[in-house]
This record gives structure tokens, C-alpha cells and sequence, in this order.
């Protein structure tokens, strides 16, 4: 099959498969669509002086002075005897100043008193966010704390993505229903803080990485570096060979993309694993002897873009960040990071010691310091990444560098749990419970995956029409062993804009 047959067979394969590219519009066609809720409907204080932050999200940034307003309901409880908040209530009203922008309000909570009565509890109701005009109160409206510890029972979560450039990973504990936002460019690696010595890329900065065989000093690796054993890899969607001579032909192949170089056969994947399990990292096993860890390449992913993209469409994918080495040591309890551009003979060098309250520690090569991302690992159940990438197979051909949005994954490296319940698929109705009906005795125990973290994906919505699919809800074991029913509710805004999706769950009990 010549140049061109290969050409064109990927052109009907792309058509086949409906792969639409939408040119993004400049920003005086874009829709600003502020909306706000609460970020759970409920919360519990167990204890004197304990604390819990009520938060109040909004779907972009303020871009004025804004007050937002709730209204302060008590059951049996005193303020100033039995609890205290900051901001004070004031003629039972909290009043919050929030910063321009800001994507996020919120006040705290403290129990004051050691004994209460069971049954007391005080609920906020979000009256109003004055300042942004067209504002829109949507999703939940009201959290109740208990003055007891409490399992949330269920909420209507809208994911804090942040539009259609997708600029934040949001991490969800179905048991709080707290969610923490992130933005995705903060960092490049992660280190695992298990008793394996791993080190995970971002997919959702779409992060590759190339080992180079045999290379241990860093100053030995630039842009213009010979190698001494040429590296057999694949191109063209993995199916022509290539022999990769010198750095300068690597960088070709490195970035994450449909182009991207691979050799699957020969185990060599410039990504982590989709399914994200702990043996299925682009970079080995990080040894114990200094000797056995090489050096690598990293393609540090593409920026996010400033532009909206037009309403239901996407625009996930700026400018290339560039590329850096890399070296990673490590004695068992800490990691030693050295990294560098690629031609500088100086390297940086950093130490991460391992918390194992954390699945991950994130380093930011950019910004050259350890990040906070992550919650703790029994902290969060849901990593909405939005974007996702890895290299794999793809329809038919042998590999390539794929990449998602509306991207959901589990915390299966954090004990989490999670299976797929398919209600019907086209005239065919499965024998299985509807969401509502879906209760603690019908879980599947042995249905629950814990070494596939990709279960949710990207699945349980059709991009095309703008849906959230109804044919589907999702089954959740926590860390803590609390069962949970999930189903996606909105793949967008009431404005048809992408990046505001929405799920609903309930606590199984």
C-alpha cells in the first residue's frame, strides 16, 4: 500500500468514524453563562471545635465584585452557643465579598458545643449572588449540617470543568460530596506514594515520556544527541516502522497525538495505561540502584487555550508546552527528581518523600515545585478529568495517541470500586433495576472493578446531540465500604455550552 492508499484509508476511517473538527469562533461570539449552587447538600459536625467549609461554586470566574447571600434556617441549634461561622450571621443572613475572579465562595462552620441532642442541625439556603448580571441559581440551593457525623445521602453535583476549554480536574468524595477543582496545568508527573516506586504522567495535560536505553547521565541527553542503538518504533497510526536515530527524530514522534510514535509489541507506550494500573507506566519501575535509572525525554503536554469554543463544541488543545529531560532516583521512602531543559547542562534537583495518605504527589517541572492536587486517597472517589489521553490501539489500527473529553475515572489506586449497569441497548431492555428502583441488595459484588479506572470514561454521554445518555447509571464502593448509585444528568449548560456537565448519586443504605 503506497503514501497515498494509506492517506486515504485514514480519511474514510476518520469519516466512518465521525470525527468532526469545529474551528473555534473569536470571543464576541461566545455566551458568558454564570450559574451557581451549592457544592453538597449536606454535612456533618461530630465534635466540638470540629469544622466544615459550605461552598458556593460558579460555573466561570467573576469578573466584578460579587456578594453572595444565604439565608440561615436553625433546628433546634443557637448560634453563638451551639455553633459560630466566619463570616458572622447577621439578622440571620451570612453575606460573602467575593474577589473578582473567582470561581468559588464560601464560609465556615465550627461546632461550639461537646453535646448536643441527635436531630439538630442548621440549613443555608443560597438566596442570591449580587454583582454578575444574568446569574443563574441552578443544581442544589440548600446544605444542611447535622450536629452529628454524617454520610452525605446524595446530591446533584454540577462538575466545576470550567467550559469548553475544560480547564480543571475535579476530584469528588461521593461520601462528603465535597469536590475539588484543579486547574490541569499545574503539573506534568505525580509520585506514587505506595509501597512501589512509580512515577504517573497527567493525561490530562496529554504528558508523554521516552526513555532513553542505556543513558544514566542527563548531561549526556540534548536536542542534537546521536544515539548509539537506533529505537524501532511505528508511526502512522502504528502501522509503518521507523528507526528513530537521534533526539531531534524522537521529538517528532513524542507528542501526544494521532502521529505519535509507539511500538506496542515490544511494550514500548510513551503514556500510562488507560486502565492507570501500577505496573502500566510509560516510565519503569523506579530502582533502588542509581545505575538502573535511565534518562527520559518528556513532552510536557499542550497548554490550555484561552478562547471558548463555540456553544457544544469543544477547544481543548493550545500551543505545545515544549520538552524537558528527566531523571528519577529513589530510596524506597523518597524520591530524587533531576530535570532539566533539554540543552542545559545544569539540572534542577528536588526531593519527594512519600506520604502514604496520598496516592499521588504532583511535581510541576514548569513552576520546579511539588503542587498540592490531589485530596487524601480516602478523600476522593471520581477524578473528572475532563480531557484523557493515552496511546493504544485505535479502531482496527495497531496504535496511536488518542485523546477524550468529558472524561470520568475512579480512584481504583485508592481502593475505590466502581461497575456499569446498562439499562437497555437500542429495542433490547435488560432485566435490571432502573436507577430509582436501584437499591442495596441488588449490588454485584463481584461485578465491582478495582484495576480499570476508565470504566466511566467518556461513555455516558453523546457528544453529537449534547446529551447525558439515559441508558446507564454507575454502582460505587468507597474506601470507607459506603455503596453509592450515580447517574449523569447534563453534558451542558442550559446555554448548550460544553464543560458544565452534572451527575446525581444517592447513598445505597
Amino acid at each position: 500500500m503506497n503514501r497515498i492508499q494509506k492517506q486515504l484509508k485514514l480519511l474514510v476511517a476518520m469519516l466512518l468514524l465521525g470525527i468532526v473538527f469545529s474551528a473555534c469562533s473569536g470571543d464576541e461570539d461566545v455566551v458568558r453563562i454564570f450559574e451557581s449552587s451549592l457544592q453538597t447538600s449536606s454535612a456533618g459536625l461530630a465534635s466540638a471545635n470540629e469544622q466544615v467549609d459550605v461552598v458556593v461554586n460558579f460555573s466561570v470566574p467573576t469578573i466584578v465584585e460579587a456578594t453572595v447571600v444565604l439565608e440561615v434556617v436553625e433546628n433546634g441549634v443557637i448560634y453563638g452557643t451551639d455553633y459560630t461561622t466566619s463570616p458572622a450571621v447577621a439578622d440571620g443572613l451570612i453575606t460573602i465579598t467575593v474577589p473578582v475572579g473567582s470561581q468559588s465562595a464560601g464560609f465556615t462552620i465550627t461546632r461550639l458545643t461537646e453535646f448536643l441532642d441527635s436531630g439538630k442541625d442548621v440549613t443555608f439556603n443560597l438566596l442570591s449572588v449580587d454583582g454578575e448580571e444574568d446569574v443563574n441559581l441552578i443544581g442544589t440551593l440548600s446544605t444542611t449540617v447535622s450536629f452529628d457525623e454524617v454520610i452525605n445521602t446524595g446530591s446533584t453535583i454540577d462538575l466545576l470543568t470550567g467550559g469548553s476549554t475544560q480547564p480543571n480536574q475535579c476530584y469528588i468524595d461521593l461520601s462528603s460530596g465535597k469536590q475539588t477543582a484543579v486547574r490541569r496545568d499545574t503539573w506534568e508527573i505525580g509520585f506514587y506514594n505506595g509501597s512501589e516506586n512509580r512515577v504517573f504522567l497527567n493525561a490530562a495535560l496529554k504528558v508523554s515520556i521516552a526513555e532513553i536505553p542505556g543513558v544514566t547521565d542527563l548531561n549526556a541527553i540534548n536536542s542534537s544527541t546521536q544515539f548509539s542503538t537506533p529505537i524501532d518504533l511505528y508511526t502512522d497510526y502504528g502501522s509503518t516502522e521507523i528507526e528513530v536515530k537521534n533526539v531531534e527524530e524522537l521529538l517528532v514522534g513524542l507528542p501526544l497525538g494521532y502521529g505519535q510514535y509507539g511500538n506496542l509489541g515490544n511494550g514500548v507506550a510513551f503514556t500510562d495505561s488507560q486502565a492507570g494500573n501500577i505496573d502500566e507506566t510509560a516510565m519503569g519501575e523506579i530502582s533502588t540502584a542509581d545505575t538502573e535509572n535511565n534518562v527520559y525525554i518528556i513532552s510536557l503536554g499542550d497548554a490550555i487555550p484561552d478562547t471558548e469554543a463555540e456553544p457544544s463544541a469543544i477547544n481543548t488543545a493550545g500551543d505545545h508546552r515544549g520538552f524537558m529531560k528527566l531523571r528519577v532516583l529513589t530510596d524506597g521512602s523518597s524520591y530524587t527528581l533531576q530535570y532539566a531543559d533539554l540543552d542545559d547542562t545544569n539540572f534542577s534537583e528536588a526531593t519527594i518523600t512519600k506520604d502514604e495518605s496520598y496516592v499521588l504527589k504532583a511535581f510541576s517541572l514548569v513552576n520546579k515545585e511539588e503542587v498540592s492536587v490531589e485530596p487524601e486517597a480516602d478523600k476522593w472517589d471520581i477524578n473528572f478529568s475532563g480531557v484523557f489521553s493515552y496511546y493504544g490501539p485505535f479502531y482496527g489500527y495497531p496504535g496511536a495517541g488518542l485523546t477524550f473529553s468529558d472524561y470520568g475515572l475512579h480512584n481504583t489506586l485508592g481502593n475505590v470500586g466502581l461497575y456499569q449497569v446498562i439499562i437497555y441497548s437500542g429495542d433490547d431492555v435488560y432485566d435490571v433495576p432502573s436507577y430509582d428502583n436501584f437499591s442495596l441488595t441488588d449490588i454485584d459484588e463481584s461485578a465491582l472493578v478495582y484495576d480499570n479506572r476508565t470504566i466511566i470514561a467518556s461513555d455516558w454521554r453523546n457528544s453529537t446531540d449534547g446529551i447525558a445518555k439515559d441508558d446507564r447509571y454507575y454502582v460505587i464502593k468507597d474506601f470507607q465500604g459506603n455503596y453509592f448509585k450515580l447517574k449523569f444528568t447534563a453534558l451542558v449548560s442550559s446555554e448548550g455550552a460544553r464543560g458544565y456537565s452534572q451527575f446525581t448519586y444517592a447513598l445505597l443504605q
